[in-house]
C-alpha cells in the first residue's frame, strides 16, 4: 500500500481559493480527483504521492 495525501481546495465564484490539507489515504493506486459543484464554489480534491508535493500545491493555491 501507498500513502497519498490529499489537498482539498475551494474555487469561489469571487475568485479566491481557500485550500486545506486533508489527510492520507492508503491504497495502491491513486485516488481519483473529485470535483463538485456547488452554488458559491467548485471544490477540488487532489491526491499527491508525497506530502512535499501535496503542501507546494497547497502553497501555490494559497497565492492564485
Amino acid at each position: 500500500m501507498k500513502t497519498w495525501h490529499g489537498v482539498r481546495t475551494r474555487h469561489y465564484d469571487s475568485g479566491d481559493a481557500m485550500p486545506r490539507m486533508i489527510g492520507t489515504a492508503e491504497a495502491e493506486d491513486r485516488p481519483k480527483t473529485e470535483f463538485r459543484e456547488l452554488p458559491m464554489y467548485d471544490e477540488y480534491t487532489d491526491w499527491f504521492g508525497t506530502r512535499k508535493e501535496a503542501e507546494r500545491f497547497f502553497r501555490n493555491a494559497l497565492e492564485a
